[in-house]
């Protein structure tokens, strides 16, 4: 038995996540199977282990029977009751009957199938009830008879967690006979064939599916109570909608088929981006429950139309499959939804005067295989060159200005590709063309200019390229710009010329143009005897030069005008020259002529003479030289001077730098002694000749050349050799009297002693110094350096020192200072002699002396140790010291800080006064300081305990914060709580105005923030914040505004002044929305529109002709523009009379005489009356006019009333009766009111008329109009709108609505018909 429980408390367990979690019935079947049949699998092996045992087996069920309880068991299974009447198979776990069974029977089986059939009752008695417990699955069925019943009561109890089956085949029974409760099941099916299948009710407790059917013709049951959310269908056709029972009940009495199916959600499949809605709300569920009202909207694709859906799951009809927006009721399986497109693609240009067309219509996108047709426009200025595609290849197309090409799968680009036009002008010419793209080759020509002769072409403007420039037909290439070019022509000239001829351009002419090359040519000499050719005389022709005057032939460029040219000749005269000759033998007037001097061995030229005083020559003293021919005959002479010898013994002498042994007098002359090894130069001796040298004793020297020849001699002196051992002289060998310097080598380990002269008479000047002279004797010298040893001097930690300069050796009796380093941290203590026999001064002293001994010597300065003191927030005094030193140390001052005390090393320990004895190490020491943290409050201030208002404070120390109120007014501002820096400060109380808190080791920032109470303005509306009603909110608050509700308008939408508010509408009718407070007032107006209603008299109503209304909405506010019209097929020969203004009465419109009628639309409900009147027939008629007694209508009664006899009537006159329509309704409603009664000018009075009329009665309903407030009149037209004479819309019944008259006639006519 525990174990049933406890697989019956599994199932539930399963059963119930079923139903929380949504599974679908396959797996909640599937789940529920796998537990049974482990529930199968235990039960065997507890039945075989008995067995095994020798023990009975028992097979943990009991029955009871008319109250006998039976166990069963392996002894009783196969007869339970002992009257073969139930049995248990343990095989098959199946508890089955044999005949019917009397009385109350209860089964408590876990886990077993129950199967009770018959041709009869199953169970019949007085009292014959059923109840099955725990059972798997359950069936109960007869063919006759019901499966339960009996005199007094027939009812089943079935608790399962299989499937329960009940089927009864009887015509006259019922399968139950009296009332079916099933507490637990998989699945209920329950057939019959009587008027009912259950007798009384049917009370499911469980979720599950249910089936119920009457095979033949009748109802199901009483009634139908189903436990949890659920919907039944009751049809079994495949398209059956869900009914939800919360809006139609399970109609048990009469329904044939009822299927309830619990509401399990069931997956929706469709496209990812599909968008679906559950009763109309967006969702993001993808699963609905059965008989949901479900919407799916394709999302679309870009560049794809939709085609429609395929479904599955569900049938749905054409339209439902063409539009990408499905509604459905879910059915009680899931449904799969795809979407499917067919994909199109786009056709763009850059230009949108690109006209494209997709099989034959303008579009922009086609599907794949349409034919494409586009056109290029034509552009002023430009020409279509090709189109730059993409996505299409347009082969051959690509330059023509229209394409066309079958759509391809991709998007295409068309973009035409334009050359710019350029203008082309012509000057003296014409092109071929006047204008072109660049790249384009012009032909231009030029035009017949008689006089002038042409000579290229230019351009004027623009960038082009010329091509045979100086042809007459040339090619221009356009280069991006406007070109305008130029045909240049030149004037033809004349030339004169005498004694000469000329060519232009190197043939023979008469005339010529401006810049032709002339060339003139002379007679030729033997034209003209004893003359030649002297220059050209030129008229016309600027900037010729001598030179080219000068010139044959005479070349020059023809300029603009005449020209004349005469060649020039003049006669020959001879030419005579003595010791030279000339270039020429003849010369006429102005001809240079070169003569040249003849050489003359001994002489030297001196200058020219010539015979005619007149004849300029150009150098007199030049051998070779010019003169300018006169208009004579000239004798030129060379004129020259005699030499004198000059003689250089040991030497040479030169002229002008020229090696020379001969000069002329006068002349500089200067000599240079020869360099003769061994010898040194001395003077100069003068032999012969009067010669004054510029310096006797220089080798070289100058002197002016005498009158006579010259011999002079140079004399020289010996040069003796220098040696010198251990050191240097300045030179290597001198002459006698000569000064030399010597200097003796350094040498390590030794130093100068003296010099020593090993040969010649030589007196050193000082031979104890190391550099000194002497004087050359006349014979060579050797002199040697001499040298003592030096003693070394070491020094650890020093140096030494001799005569100011630092020294390591020293020779024996040098005075002798030794100065101790400077090392850091450290203090010098003694010399202490490490080698050498030597006496310090002061061997306690840093720097001292001492007489260098005979020897070498070492020394050793010894130092004390200083160490460091390194100091935080202080000072040491001393900084540093050896050890045993006292230090004492002071706290550094500290703005916002308070001294606490000394951290200080190892082995110090420091005196109340801050003194200590230095250890022998480095010492640390530390002030430590108590911090004063800064306190900063905005928006409030900090005190300490006392009240005192405090910036900081030390840590540990009591803060008590307040908000500062003169910031912040509490009339527009809320504290909400504080905030503070650190985040995690412990503020005792954060939400209240004053509190306090403890200073921690930090600075602290604290805010007070306030919720800034803002005002809402609404115009036209109601404001509630949070609920409740009031026009001042803080931000983040959510406010509410109700637009409020005027007769005659509706609502349209809201205008906010602030860029910050989102409104959210919550119901477009009212105006209902909502929005979050913003830290800023807020303005909101509500804006409506008013209800516009236009009448027109006369119209066709209905079949009665009369009045008729059009009603539009107008924004109000804003200007209205109404036009009067009427139905001329109806109303021939009609024109507009006038507008009458029914409401409101201070409505301001213009041109109520107009067909057109204008007017600012006002708060309020507006109503119009456009009159007609005929245009010839029947003038305009007030109505308020008295009656012509002539005019003869008088009320007819022929049977239906009087509003129809006259109405009618008037209809059938046509226009020419229009004219007395308002005459005609006013009679006949005089006719039909009661005496003394005004004519209804709207709704309310019509109705409170026919009221009264009546006697006043009550309506049945209470009247609840939201547009009445009078008592009477909201009576009046609460019951004649339960008579039907007048309607109400929306609870609301428009009392002031105008009335027509002839609808009052009809409304009248309806109240009060005539017998």
């Amino acid at each position: 038995m525990k174990q049933g429980k406890l697989i019956r408390r599994a199932v539930s367990a399963a059963l119930a996540g079923c139903m929380m979690f949504t599974l679908s019935v396959p797996a909640l079947a599937e789940s529920t199977d796998a537990l049974m049949q482990l529930s199968m699998t235990r039960r065997s092996a507890v039945s075989v282990l008995d067995a095994e045992n020798g023990d009975t087996a028992n097979y943990g069920f009991t029955i009871d029977l008319n109250g006998t309880t039976k166990t069963v068991d392996e002894s009783n299974c196969k007869d339970i009751f002992e009257d073969k009447k139930l049995s248990y198979d343990p095989i098959t776990n199946k508890l089955t009957n044999k005949g019917t069974i009397s009385g109350e029977l209860t089964i408590d089986a876990p886990n077993v199938d129950v199967e009770l059939t018959g041709n009869s009752f199953v169970i019949y008695g007085s009292n014959s009830n059923l109840n099955i417990k725990n059972a798997r699955n359950v069936t109960l069925s007869t063919n006759s008879f019901s499966v339960v019943g009996g005199l007094y009561s027939g009812n089943v109890e079935i608790n399962c967690s299989g499937k329960l089956t009940i089927k009864n085949s009887d015509f006259s029974w019922s399968a139950i006979q009296d009332n079916l409760t099933v507490h637990n099941a998989l699945e209920i099916l329950v057939e019959g064939r009587f008027s009912t299948v259950v007798g009384g009710n049917v009370e499911i407790e469980c979720a599950c599916p249910a089936t119920f059917k009457n095979n033949q013709n009748g109802g199901i049951a009483k009634s139908i109570t189903y436990a949890g959310d659920y919907v039944y269908y009751t049809s079994d056709a495949t398209d059956a909608e869900a009914v939800d029972p919360n809006v139609t009940s399970i109609p048990a009495e009469t329904a044939k088929y009822v299927r309830i199916a619990p509401k399990m959600r069931y997956d929706i499949n469709t496209a990812k981006d599909a968008t679906i809605k559950l009763q109309g709300q967006s969702t993001e569920l993808k699963t609905a429950f059965a008989g949901e009202e479900v919407t799916v909207t394709a999302a679309g694709r870009e560049n794809a139309e939709f085609t429609g859906w395929t479904a599955e799951g569900i049938t749905l009809t054409k339209e439902q499959k063409a539009n990408p927006t499905v509604n459905f009721t879910m059915p009680d399986k899931s449904v799969t939804l795809t979407p499917n497109y067919k994909q199109y693609y786009t056709i763009n240009s850059n230009d949108t005067a690109v006209i494209i067309k997709v099989d034959g219509t303008e579009a922009g996108k086609a599907f794949p295989g349409q034919t494409i047709r586009a056109w290029a426009p034509n552009k002023d200025g430009w020409e279509f060159e090709k189109w730059n595609a993409t996505g299409v290849d347009l082969g051959n197309w690509v330059n023509k200005d229209w394409i066309t090409f079958k759509m391809p799968e991709s998007n295409v680009t068309l973009n035409p590709q334009y050359a710019k036009l350029y203008a082309i002008e012509v000057v003296n010419g014409k092109a071929n063309i006047t204008s072109a793209k660049e790249g384009t080759k012009v032909i231009v020509t030029t035009e017949e200019r008689p006089g002038y002769e042409f000579a290229r072409w230019e351009i004027l403007e623009g960038d082009a390229e010329l091509e045979n420039e100086k042809n007459m037909t040339a090619t221009v290439t356009v280069k991006g710009t406007n070109v305008k070019v130029k045909a240049v022509y030149k004037e033809l000239h004349g030339i004169a010329i005498e004694n000469g001829s000329f060519t232009v351009n190197g043939s023979t002419a008469a005339t010529a143009k401006r810049g032709d090359a002339i060339v003139a040519t002379a007679d030729a000499d033997a034209d003209h005897p004893g003359q030649k050719f002297s220059h050209w005389e030129v008229t016309g022709v600027d900037g010729l030069t001598e030179e080219q005057l000068e010139n044959v032939p005479l070349e020059f460029t023809m300029p603009r005008g005449e020209v004349t040219l005469k060649a020039v000749f003049k006669t020959l005269h001879k030419i005579d020259v003595k010791f030279s000759t000339a270039d020429k033998n003849t010369a006429i007037e102005g001809e240079t002529v070169k003569i040249t001097a003849e050489s003359r061995p001994g002489y030297v030229f001196d200058r020219w003479e010539v015979n005619n005083g007149d004849v300029a020559v150009a150098n007199k003293n030049a051998e070779e030289t010019t003169f300018v021919m006169p208009d004579k005959p000239v004798t030129a002479v060379a004129k020259y001077k005699k030499l004198l010898g000059i003689t250089v013994n040991s030497g040479k002498a030169y002229v002008e730098d020229a090696v020379t042994d001969a000069a002329l007098k006068g002349k500089p002359v200067v000599i240079k002694a020869d360099k003769i090894e061994g010898k040194l130069f001395d003077h100069w001796k003068i032999v012969s000749g009067n010669v004054i040298l510029d310096d006797q004793r220089a080798s070289e020297a100058k002197f002016i050349m005498p009158e006579t020849a010259v011999e002079i001699t140079a004399e020289y002196n010996d040069l003796h050799a220098i040696t010198v051992h251990n050191g240097n002289a300045n030179v290597e060998e001198a002459v006698i009297g000569d000064t030399v310097k010597i200097k003796a080598e350094s040498r390590e380990g030794y130093v100068f002693d003296h010099w020593e002269v090993s040969y010649g008479d030589v007196a050193v000047a000082n031979k104890n110094a190391e550099e000194t002279t002497f004087v050359m004797p006349d014979s060579m010298v050797v002199l040697t350096a001499r040298y003592k040893a030096l003693q070394s001097i070491t020094l650890e930690n020093g140096k030494a020192y001799a005569g100011g300069e630092e020294i390591t050796t020293a020779k024996k009796g040098t005075e002798v200072t030794i100065k101790a380093d400077d090392l850091g941290g450290k203090v010098f203590d003694r010399w202490e002699i490490v080698s050498g026999n030597v006496t310090l001064k002061n061997a306690n002293k840093a720097e001292t002396t001492f007489t260098m001994p005979a020897e070498s010597i070492s020394l050793k300065a010894v130092y004390n140790t200083i160490h460091s003191i390194h100091t935080t927030f202080c000072t040491a005094d001393p900084a540093s010291a050896i050890k045993g030193t006292e230090i004492t140390v002071t706290a550094d001052e500290r703005p916002g800080y308070v001294f606490d005390r000394w951290e200080a090393s190892d082995g110090v320990e420091l005196t109340e006064d801050g003194k200590f004895t230095m250890p022998d190490h480095d010492v640390t020491i530390e002030a430590k300081y108590k911090q004063y943290h800064s306190i900063e409050v905005s928006k409030g201030v900090a005190t300490d305990a006392e009240g005192n208002p405090i910036s900081s404070a030390l840590e540990g120390t009591e803060i008590w914060i307040e908000i500062d109120r003169e910031q912040r007014n509490p009339d527009e501002f809320e504290f909400k709580h504080w905030e503070s820096g650190p985040e995690d400060l412990e503020i005792a109380n954060r939400k209240a105005e004053r509190t306090s808190f403890t200073m921690p080791d930090e600075d602290v920032t604290v805010e007070a923030k306030f919720l800034h109470l803002r005002e809402i303005t609404v115009h036209d509306g109601t404001t509630y914040v949070e609920g409740e009603e009031g026009g001042i909110a803080k931000a983040g608050q959510t406010v509410t505004v109700k637009a409020d509700e005027i007769p005659g308008l509706k609502f349209d939408h809201w205008t906010v002044d602030s860029k910050n508010v989102t409104l959210t509408t919550v119901d477009e009718a009212t105006g209902e929305a909502t929005f979050e407070m913003v830290n800023e007032p807020v303005e909101l107006t509500a804006h409506y529109k008013a209800m516009v209603t236009v009448f027109s008299v006369p119209a066709k109503f209905s079949e009665d002709t009369g009045e008729e209304s059009v009603t539009e909405w107008a924004d109000v506010g804003e200007m209205a523009n109404i036009t009067a019209e009427i139905d001329e097929a109806i109303f021939p020969g009609m024109v507009f009379d006038y507008w009458e203004i029914v409401t409101p009465a201070d409505l301001k419109a213009e041109n109520i005489e107009g067909q057109t009628i204008e007017f600012k639309v006002p708060k309020s409900e507006v109503k119009l009356v456009a009159h007609w009147k005929s245009d010839a027939l029947n003038p305009s008629t007030d109505p308020n006019a008295p009656l012509d007694p002539d005019f003869d209508v008088d009320p007819v009664d022929d049977g239906s009333g009087a509003a129809g006899a006259i109405v009618a009537g008037a209809a059938l006159g046509g226009a020419a009766v229009w004219g007395g329509y308002e005459i005609a309704t006013r009679v006949i409603l005089n006719d039909l009111l009661p005496e003394g009664a005004a004519i209804p000018a709207n709704r309310g009075q019509l109705a409170l008329l026919i009221w009264t009329e009546k006697g006043k009665p009550e309506p049945a309903a209470q009247p609840a109009f939201a547009d009445i407030t009078d008592a009477e009149q909201a009576k009046a037209a609460q019951w004649c709108v339960e008579q039907g004479l007048l309607d109400a819309r929306e609870g609301k019944f428009e009392s002031d609505g105008w009335m027509p008259k002839f609808k009052t006639i009809e409304i009248w006519s309806k109240a009060f018909p005539k017998q």
